[in-house]
């Protein structure tokens, strides 16, 4: 499809129906406009590839700790394209997509400012500013940690200190 509208506007191009300036400034805008297409669809693949590896381990039946990490790592990740999302709507001038587990959605926000436009989000529980913060920490302690293991490492300080609180009342 791509090629065709390079076609037609060479076509117009040569007949002279648009001046050089013009042409040069549409093709400018086609090239930005499939970059940033590639760039929101790098970030939909790398969810989708993490969800497709999560439904698999799933399907194995993991113990229900194991499947808590998971779904930690798919709110972690999330996040994460959520946050892709609004540098490459920055970067480029249009509306983000965003994702929500909450209703598991994906919807592109419309208006003049995006990030005012993007839905009422609820305040971060104390477990999600526990694991961002504890991330952080670990991130500057282990440089070299997958993403996955950082995750991991979390949760089981949040779970240490749960069971630390339940065992000292």
């Amino acid at each position: 499809m791509r090629g065709n509208f390079h076609v037609k506007l060479r076509e117009m191009y040569l007949r002279n129906e648009i001046t050089d300036d013009e042409w040069k400034r549409k093709l400018f805008q086609e090239e930005k406009k499939r970059t940033r297409e590639q760039e929101n669809h790098g970030v939909f693949e790398l969810l989708l590839i993490q969800i497709r590896e999560t439904f698999a381990a799933i399907l194995t039946r993991p113990p229900a700790g194991e499947v808590l990490r998971m779904h930690t790592d798919l709110i972690a990740l999330t996040d994460y394209c959520n946050d892709a999302f609004d540098g490459i709507a920055s970067t480029y001038g249009n509306s983000p997509y965003y994702i929500s587990l909450d209703d598991v959605t994906v919807r592109k926000v419309s208006g003049v400012a995006a990030s005012a436009a993007a839905p009422a989000r609820r305040p971060p529980s104390n477990y999600r500013i526990f694991i961002k913060a504890r991330i952080a920490e670990l991130l500057r302690e282990h440089p070299e940690a997958r993403p996955r293991e950082l995750m991991r490492m979390a949760v089981d300080a949040w779970n240490a200190l749960k069971e630390d609180k339940t065992s000292a009342k």
